[in-house]
C-alpha cells in the first residue's frame, strides 16, 4: 500500500528506515497551506531535501534531537 502511494505521488516526502516506511502525506498538507496556516514538519535530513526539492522557498533547520514532550500542536 506504501510503495502504491508513493508511485501515485501522494506524499509530499518518505524516507525508509530499518526496513520502515515513513511519510508525509501531501493532501493533508495542501490542506493546511490552502487554508492559510503554516505547517511544521519534524522528519529527517531525507524528507527534508526532498521537500526543498519541491518547495524551493521551504524554510528549514536541524536540530540534534528534538524532545517531543516538549512540542505543542495546534490544528
Amino acid at each position: 500500500q506504501f510503495e502504491e502511494n508513493i508511485k501515485e505521488g501522494n506524499f509530499l516526502e518518505y524516507a525508509s528506515y530499518n526496513g520502515n516506511y515513513y511519510g508525509t502525506p501531501k493532501n493533508k498538507i495542501e490542506e493546511y497551506l490552502n487554508k492559510g496556516i503554516d505547517v511544521i514538519l519534524i522528519i529527517e535530513i531525507q524528507g527534508a531535501l526532498q521537500i526543498k526539492e519541491l518547495i524551493k522557498d521551504a524554510l528549514w533547520t536541524c536540530q540534534q534531537k528534538v524532545d517531543s514532550k516538549k512540542i505543542l500542536f495546534k490544528p
